[in-house]
């Protein structure tokens, strides 16, 4: 028969990071953290040590051993900075379809991530998330060149808004919204 593992949660998860504790220069210890060398004063301070995670010492296969959204922030914030890599988790099986809205609130909060979703839902998908956020950026790029390219015309060839947007062949539709923005 198998042993029964008795630890708490939080005592199982911090097993499991020390793994991955990059070493660095920095305090590692309380009193490390103050400029006081005085032993007397010192003696009113408690010290321990401090197990910082980092997400970049994590191996990518690793984050799958998490059993919550834990992986998947912690991928998250590792990977922010490599849109291919990125892409690429977010489309490798289904971690990142169903991830708690305090998750993603939390992705958002730590790496400046500006994903919109809907509160309301218990569970957000995050690839649809990142989608929407793409296909927004790239909406707004559109309408900011074709603004550029509109006021670049009426001055430099003195053309009336509407002759610009007949240069340009700007569907009828979208004519008021841009003319708003002129």
């Amino acid at each position: 028969m198998g042993r029964i593992d008795t630890r708490s949660p939080v005592q199982k998860f911090r097993d499991f990071l020390k793994r991955w504790q990059v070493k660095t220069d920095g305090p590692t210890q309380l009193r490390e953290m103050f400029d006081v060398t005085e032993a007397q004063l010192l003696s009113f301070v408690p010290d321990y040590r401090i197990n910082l995670l980092a997400p970049h010492g994590i191996p990518e296969a690793d984050f799958r051993k998490f059993r919550t959204d834990v992986g998947p922030l912690l991928q998250y914030i590792k990977n922010q900075k490599d849109k291919n890599r990125l892409d690429a988790i977010m489309h490798e099986g289904d971690r990142f379809r169903h991830i708690a809205v305090e998750t993603a609130n939390l992705i958002n909060t730590v790496t400046g991530s500006r994903l919109k979703f809907d509160t309301k839902e218990d569970k957000i998908n995050m690839c649809q998330a990142i989608d929407d956020m793409r296909k927004e950026s790239m909406e707004k790029g559109i309408e900011s060149t074709l603004l550029d390219n509109l006021k670049k015309i009426m001055a430099g060839l003195n053309y009336t808004a509407q002759q610009a947007m007949d240069l340009l062949q700007v569907p009828a539709a979208d004519r008021p919204r841009y003319l708003a923005k002129l």
